[in-house]
């Protein structure tokens, strides 16, 4: 089915909401401009127009300052005064080469790496055995997932507790401070 203008003749080439515009006999037309951008912004632009604040976001939180660290990390860098102009020539790897030579990052190192070889394997092996041994137990199944959760529902309650007994009318806040909360008051 097409649809045809206002003169009878067929402006667009339409079936079953597909357009195809139509071309001079070069084949370069007015629509040449807008399926280029169509093609570049895809079938749903309105997507990239809701998704473009947290692109945004990214660059200006994640990758500007990761960008800049490493640009940091190849220069003779220290913060100064703002405005005030100082040298800081290229080093090159001289940074990274006088961290990773420094003994108190090598051990650091060394002592990550003995805890993951350690912790991983024991964490996991012992999560398995006991999942495996509790999900066999028939009588006391409910009583053991109870006791699994109830420090996870604990520690919420005593959060909240100990943020009540901050925040109470003669809580630790209010007396923190003072004359500056002239209406003391439960927050």
């Amino acid at each position: 089915m097409s649809l045809r203008s206002a003169d009878g003749g067929a402006a667009t080439g339409q079936t079953a909401g597909h357009t195809t515009p139509q071309t001079g006999a070069a084949g370069a037309g007015p629509a040449a401009g807008g399926q280029e951008a169509q093609s570049f912004l895809g079938r749903q632009p309105l997507g990239l127009l809701f998704s473009a604040p947290y692109v945004i976001y990214v660059l200006a939180v994640l990758a500007f300052p990761l960008c800049y660290a490493v640009y940091i990390s190849f220069h003779d860098y220290f913060f100064t005064a703002p405005r005030v102009k100082v040298d800081r020539p290229f080093v090159g790897l001289e940074n990274y080469i006088t961290v990773l030579t420094d003994p108190a990052v090598q051990r650091s190192f060394a002592n990550i790496g003995v805890f993951l070889v350690i912790n991983v394997p024991l964490t996991v092996g012992l999560s398995l055995v006991l999942a495996n041994a509790l999900n066999r137990v028939t009588k006391l199944r409910t009583f053991f997932r109870v006791s699994y959760y109830v420090p996870y529902v604990t520690a919420s309650v005593a959060v909240v507790g100990v943020w009540l007994f901050l925040f109470q009318q003669d809580g630790l806040v209010n007396e923190l401070l003072g004359p500056l909360a002239p209406d003391p008051r439960g927050w």
